[in-house]
């Protein structure tokens, strides 16, 4: 095999180009987003959410944020690569499935596939990030509090 450096170099260089410069161009806006601490609580008829867990959807990218409630109805979560002013559509929902308590039971079906945690005794409405009418837009501070207060009307 013949090696010759006429035809090595530009196909050195085109490879080149190639990885260098989709980096710089992509057509969005080069600002990178920032995370985001959020807290709250839910409550339910004047009374704390409990067993249930709290989504934000963003509508700027549809990405999922969700955090399980505690016994006083309170969340934590972070919200990563955000941009300030960024709305979300906020859903509460079951809490997430968890590891197993030793020394607690845990209900399996048939196949022994642990089952899902109930979804929240609330409205429907509530469940889905389009219809619940829960919302919450960013500031520019790392650290904000979204608290939202749920009715059976």
């Amino acid at each position: 095999m013949q090696f010759s450096i006429v035809r090595t170099v530009p196909l050195l260089l085109s490879g080149l180009f190639a990885v260098v410069v989709p980096g710089g161009c992509g057509g969005g806006d080069g600002a990178s987003g920032q995370n985001v601490t959020v807290t709250g609580t839910v409550q339910y008829d004047g009374g704390p959410l409990r067993e249930a867990s709290v989504q934000f959807m963003s509508k700027r990218t549809g990405t999922t944020f969700s955090a399980d409630l505690t016994e006083n109805g309170d969340y934590k979560l972070e919200l990563l690569d955000v941009q300030p002013g960024e709305s979300f559509d906020v859903a509460v929902g079951a809490p997430a499935a968890t590891q197993p308590v030793e020394g607690q039971p845990v209900e399996v079906d048939e196949a022994g596939v642990p089952l899902a945690p109930p979804a929240p005794s609330v409205p429907a409405k509530y469940l889905d990030p389009a219809s619940s009418g829960l919302t919450a837009t960013l500031s520019d501070e790392a650290e904000q509090t979204f608290s939202f207060t749920l009715t059976s009307n």
